[in-house]
């Protein structure tokens, strides 16, 4: 899975400052409005759903889907995969929830190693976006221009499925 690396949320200088030098355009104000009518048409695609379906649990319908797709989007996740990316990111993300047992410790792991595994290789087989404004576009450019090496980049990536929801406990 190649070298260990700090995550951006876990990480000291100088691996967060790496991290965050690298991430911080794809966070700015023009970047975020970018994204503005992605997450109108999405969110719009979830409640519409829920009120189709007469009603609903909004949290798992609206409020888990809705950043999870959103970071896909702006990860570069090819739409075919969010499906199964995201409900690995929702388990991974357990593990940042509070206290687990050992099965549902041991699941979260095991989901936070299948995200990680295809974050790094959809980075390894990178083709540049249109408009070059995805998380795998701004990694892919800066591992070329010897700005970053792979293993920052791994924990870039990783740390943006930090971003979703934590699902609240049972």
């Amino acid at each position: 899975m190649g070298e260990a690396a700090h995550v951006l949320a876990t990480a000291d200088p100088p691996d967060h400052t790496a991290h965050r030098t690298v991430m911080q355009p794809l966070f700015s104000p023009a970047a975020v409005a970018r994204l503005a009518a992605y997450v109108d048409r999405a969110s719009s695609e979830l409640v519409a759903a829920v009120v189709d379906a007469g009603g609903g649990d909004f949290a798992t319908a609206v409020a888990e889907p809705l950043p999870v797709q959103v970071i896909c989007k702006m990860v570069g996740i090819p739409d075919g995969d969010v499906d199964m990316v995201a409900p690995l990111v929702l388990q991974s993300n357990d593990l940042l929830a509070g206290v687990l047992d050992g099965a549902a410790m041991a699941a979260s792991a095991g989901a936070a190693m299948e995200v990680s595994a295809y974050l790094i290789d959809l980075l390894e087989h990178w083709t540049p976006t249109p408009d070059g404004t995805t998380v795998c576009d701004v990694l892919a450019q800066a591992i070329a221009r010897g700005e970053t090496s792979a293993g920052v980049a791994q924990g870039c990536s990783c740390s943006c499925s930090e971003l979703a929801p934590r699902r609240p406990r049972a």
